[in-house]
């Protein structure tokens, strides 16, 4: 389940750059976000760990970046975690995975929305304005959006006409049947008021019609506000993952 959802989800929202290596995947981006900028360890290394460890700080020094390890406890090899924090890296908060059985989901009353195959100015307007200015410089950029091949949908939730600020936005992708949930905003101004439930529905909705047999979605641990909504509509935690930077 580990492997298939880290699969998944790096499809999801594809780096520019990728690179295999023994067994790791090598992401690497000019944005500053730390999913497209981090070595995903998902599958058994035949190269000395040392050796292997000194190649990817190089990789992303001469890049301006800091090394960053996406982990989970399916991370290979098995004693990678410590020999990073043994190295100095630190651990960051993690990040719960959590799946739906969609055929247990019985969609509620879907607000009107609009939903387009790729991402437009419209969406990105909104998404930017609901997110916290701190964050949107780590924001995901259009680009990156532009480059997912599975199948996608951009959904905003209309406060008014079509043109007019949204009420909420988010966005689909569906591979092997699972539909990924991203990019879930609201406007700050409309919180607690059943908006990001709304917005759910539209989204699982919209998997469920167009084949998604699973959903899944990944939130910070310490996002009390959505961990709660996804409780509410079903989801349970997978597995969790973090990221061990230097």
């Amino acid at each position: 389940m580990i492997r298939l959802l880290e699969e998944i989800s790096n499809n999801a929202l594809p780096a520019p750059y990728t690179l295999q290596y023994d067994g790791w995947i090598i992401r690497l981006a000019d944005a500053t976000m730390r999913r497209a900028n981090s070595v995903s360890p998902l599958y058994p290394s035949t190269l000395p760990l040392s050796e292997k460890i000194a190649y990817v700080e190089s990789l992303y020094a001469a890049r301006g970046r800091p090394t960053v390890f996406k982990m989970t406890n399916a991370a290979h090899p098995t004693d990678l975690a410590q020999t990073l924090l043994d190295r100095g890296y630190q651990q960051t908060v993690s990040t719960s995975v959590q799946t739906l059985d969609l055929a247990a989901y019985t969609p509620r009353l879907i607000p009107a929305h609009v939903i387009t195959p790729r991402i437009d100015a419209l969406w990105d307007r909104d998404h930017t304005a609901f997110s916290p200015p701190d964050e949107r410089p780590r924001l995901t950029p259009p680009a990156m959006y532009d480059a997912i091949i599975p199948q996608t949908g951009f959904i905003r939730i209309l406060h008014g006409d079509a043109d007019a600020p949204a009420k909420a936005v988010g966005m689909g992708v569906i591979e092997h049947g699972w539909l990924g949930i991203y990019g879930v905003a609201v406007d700050p101004s409309l919180r607690n008021q059943g908006i990001g439930m709304a917005l759910m529905d539209a989204l699982l909705a919209w998997g469920i019609n167009n084949g998604a047999r699973h959903a899944y979605l990944q939130v910070m641990t310490v996002n009390a506000p959505a961990m709660r909504l996804y409780q509410k509509i079903g989801f349970t935690e997978a597995y969790q993952y973090w990221y061990i930077q230097k």
